[in-house]
């Protein structure tokens, strides 16, 4: 599992206005089968559950945020992607990150902005509206891409009806 490393400041830039939050984790291993149908390959383990921290004004959801963890070219990629209730990409944003200065660059800011009102059906392959990334930086982006098209599939199947929700383990840690 991939933590969620500032989710006080990520919560004040993408849900502003939130008054509290709650962690589930939705079980996803009843769906294996369509899940790899879906992804086009097998799920991994980390793929079984999906931990969803859901964002409040009152009893309105204002949206929801998961976490996943890519491999870059040099190394582990963390990131965190908020999501409107309807499913639909708020925000993505680089936890962390082991690329190299001038390749983290590139992908911050306004290109992972372009993930921005984004499914999984427009970030499948040939779909694709997010910008072309410069070729030192492919390789990572094309990993960014997948992982942000993976978190929402995940995501999709999770709100399905049927799905097992439980309480995260640490018990509410609220962010307000």
């Amino acid at each position: 599992m991939c933590p969620w490393r500032n989710p006080s400041a990520d919560v004040a830039l993408w849900f502003p206005g939130s008054t509290r939050s709650d962690t589930e984790v939705r079980i996803l291993s009843g769906v294996r089968p369509e899940l790899a149908q879906r992804l086009g390959r097998q799920p991994t383990a980390g793929e079984n559950a999906l931990y969803v921290h859901r964002i409040w004004r009152g009893t309105e959801l204002l949206g929801e945020v998961a976490t996943t963890r890519v491999k870059g070219e040099s190394g582990a990629v963390e990131l965190a992607v908020a999501f409107e209730p309807d499913g639909r990409v708020h925000g993505v944003r680089v936890q962390r990150s082991r690329e190299p200065e001038p390749i983290a660059n590139v992908l911050q800011n306004s290109w992972l902005a372009s993930f921005q009102g984004k499914t999984a059906t427009d970030l499948s392959a040939g779909a694709s509206t997010i910008p072309a990334v410069p070729p030192e930086a492919r390789t990572t982006g094309t990993a960014i891409m997948e992982g942000v098209r993976s978190l929402c599939i995940l995501r999709e199947m999770a709100t399905r009806p049927g799905i097992l929700r439980r309480p995260a383990p640490e018990a509410a840690a609220h962010l307000h």
